[in-house]
């Protein structure tokens, strides 16, 4: 089973990733942030980087990574800012999960997040601007487990990633 997991930054996706795997034991975790492409290819928005487009990814890599984990583990969990927002991925998914925050609980948990420093204002509202962006049309055709990050059941996600 593969099991992607999207969401705004900071909206407890890794977090998710790993109590799933606690849960099930042979799950292969894959992160989206493993699969950025080089730095000279990275868009960028005022000279900064940006990580929040979809074309800042290396799908095809990661599709791959997938496929290859798949080979091992009864479940494959990948988790990311745009796991959601590429078809060729989300087609390779038999579950969802979407976890949603309020503006507030983002602004809060990413100030808190000094994993790449201390980022500008402006680019804390870019970040959360730009998920609803490209992430606004998650693939309705499947079927999407939406979650609130300040607030969900392990019960009703267990019930939900057994439905076959």
């Amino acid at each position: 089973m593969i099991i992607g997991i999207g969401g705004v930054s900071r909206a407890g996706k890794t977090s998710l990733a790993l109590q799933i795997q606690k849960w099930y034991g042979s799950v292969a975790l894959l992160h989206q942030d493993d699969f950025i492409k080089p730095e000279n290819e990275m868009p960028t928005i005022r000279a900064h980087i940006d990580w929040e487009r979809p074309d800042a990814y290396d799908y095809d890599s990661l599709i791959k990574a997938v496929q290859l984990a798949q080979e091992k583990y009864d479940v494959v969990v990948v988790e990311g800012l745009m796991v959601l927002c590429h078809a060729g991925l989300t087609d390779i998914m038999d579950k969802t999960i979407y976890i949603k925050i309020s503006k507030d609980a983002f602004l809060s948990r990413k100030t808190l997040d000094k994993r790449w420093g201390d980022e500008p204002d402006w680019y804390i509202e870019h970040i959360w601007n730009s998920h609803f962006l490209f992430c606004e049309d998650i693939n309705h055709d499947k079927d999407v487990l939406v979650i609130d990050g300040e607030l969900f059941s392990e019960e009703h996600i267990k019930k939900y990633i057994k439905r076959r």
